[in-house]
């Protein structure tokens, strides 16, 4: 079992922008171990905003939902139905709202689209569709196929990273916020929202420790 070290610098990350660039930014947090949520692992984020004119508006969250296992179910084998618009796959652990993607293009389905599952009828069956809340997908035909849990985005907070601004005996110090991310970095993802695209270049930089 890997002994967790308080205060190790798990990643370090950078991210820019031009004058007036209008884009949000992302880093993927990676080379760090994975979390375990079973042992209370948790971490400390800090993020610094070099920026004096906007602030920063930073997403942050897995790749993997909380109630999916890690790793998440792979190429498991299913059944597409015709019949009702149904897919069949023994004690499935699927939710409504789970992005999916198929492995073949059995029942019509497009390899490496990701589908989201709108019903899910019992521990064996389930229904998707191409959008969260649309109608179910019509499969055209009968047949075997395989389904995995897309590596898609859940955002588990959001945090503000005011404006730097010099220090006075009347206006504190901004560009600096640290939060405690539960459980740990890894898989992950940062998103980083300017509040306003008029601004000089500027860059935030992210780091992340174990506490």
């Amino acid at each position: 079992m890997r002994k967790s070290i308080r205060g190790q610098v798990l990643f370090r990350g950078r991210v820019s922008w031009t004058e007036n660039e209008d884009a949000a930014k992302t880093l993927d947090v990676t080379g760090a171990p994975m979390r375990d949520y079973s042992a209370g692992e948790k971490t400390l984020c800090s993020v610094r905003n070099e920026s004096a004119v906007v602030d920063l508006v930073v997403k942050y969250g897995s790749f993997i939902k909380g109630g999916i296992p890690d790793p998440p179910p792979s190429g498991v084998a299913c059944t597409m139905n015709n019949t009702g618009d149904t897919v069949t796959s023994t004690a499935h652990g699927l939710l409504v709202g789970d992005a999916i993607t198929f492995g073949a293009t059995t029942g019509g389905v497009t390899v490496g689209t990701v589908y989201y599952v709108i019903a899910v009828s019992d521990a064996n069956t389930f229904q998707f569709a191409t959008a969260r809340g649309a109608a179910a997908f019509t499969i055209t035909a009968d047949g075997a196929n395989t389904w995995s849990v897309a590596g898609e985005f859940y955002v588990q907070g959001t945090v503000t990273i005011e404006k730097f601004t010099a220090g006075s005996s009347t206006a504190a110090v901004g560009g600096l916020e640290e939060w405690v991310w539960e459980g740990g970095p890894l898989p992950g993802r940062a998103m980083f929202c300017k509040s306003a695209a008029t601004a000089p270049a500027f860059a935030a930089f992210l780091t992340v420790k174990r506490v």
